[in-house]
C-alpha cells in the first residue's frame, strides 16, 4: 500500500460573500501525479494558493504524512517540504539562474556574520549547474546569465528545478503547462 503523502478534506475558502472553496478534498500518494482540471473561476488556483498558505483556510483539513498541519503563510508551506510554482512566476528576472535557484536560502560564508554575511556564491554557481543538468536543460547556460534571456519554457523548469533543490515532498504546479514550446 502506498503511502498517504497528501490529503485535503473539506477545505473552504471565501472571499466575502464569494466562496472560492466549498469543501474541497482529495488525497494524493506516494509518486504520484494529480492533475486538478475545472473551469475557469472554479477554484484551482485558489485550492492551490490555499494549500501553499498564500491564503489561509477558512475551515478543513489538511495532512501531511498522516499529520494534520496548520498552513498560514507560504513559510509554513515550505518548512512543511509543499513547494508551489505558480502561474504567475515568481522568478526575478534581473537576477542570474543561479541567484534564483536559491531566492531566499542562498547558503553564505562567514554564518556568524548574521545578515552580514556573504552569499557564498561559488557554492550557489556549482550547484546550479548540477542542478540544470538533473532536470534536463540542454542548452548550455551560464548560471551567471540572467533569468530575462531565457524562454518561458525554460523559466519553467527554472522554478521546477528551485522546488527540487530544496527536496520538496510534495511540488505543486498551478498551470504547469503555462509558457512551454
Amino acid at each position: 500500500m502506498k503511502n498517504r503523502i497528501l490529503e485535503v478534506e473539506d477545505l473552504k475558502k471565501s472571499f466575502g460573500s464569494v466562496k472560492a472553496l466549498q469543501g474541497a478534498s482529495f488525497h494524493v500518494d506516494e509518486g504520484e501525479v494529480v492533475a486538478l482540471l475545472g473551469d475557469n473561476g472554479a477554484g484551482k488556483s485558489t485550492l492551490i494558493k490555499t494549500i501553499s498558505g498564500v491564503y489561509p483556510a477558512d475551515s478543513g483539513k489538511i495532512r501531511l504524512n498522516g499529520k494534520e498541519v496548520t498552513v498560514k503563510k507560504p513559510r509554513d508551506a515550505m518548512e512543511l517540504g509543499i513547494e508551489t510554482i505558480h502561474q504567475d512566476s515568481s522568478l526575478a528576472p534581473d537576477l542570474s539562474i543561479a541567484r534564483n535557484l536559491f531566492l531566499g536560502r542562498e547558503p553564505v560564508r562567514f554564518s556568524k556574520l548574521g545578515l552580514f554575511a556573504p552569499i557564498d556564491m561559488e557554492s550557489i554557481n556549482k550547484q546550479a549547474v548540477e542542478l540544470l543538468k538533473r532536470v534536463g536543460i540542454s542548452k548550455s547556460l551560464s548560471a551567471d546569465a540572467p533569468v530575462s534571456l531565457l524562454s518561458g519554457g525554460e523559466r519553467q523548469s527554472i522554478s521546477i528545478s528551485r522546488a527540487m533543490q530544496f527536496f520538496a515532498k510534495i511540488i505543486i504546479l498551478d498551470e504547469p503547462t503555462n509558457n512551454l514550446g
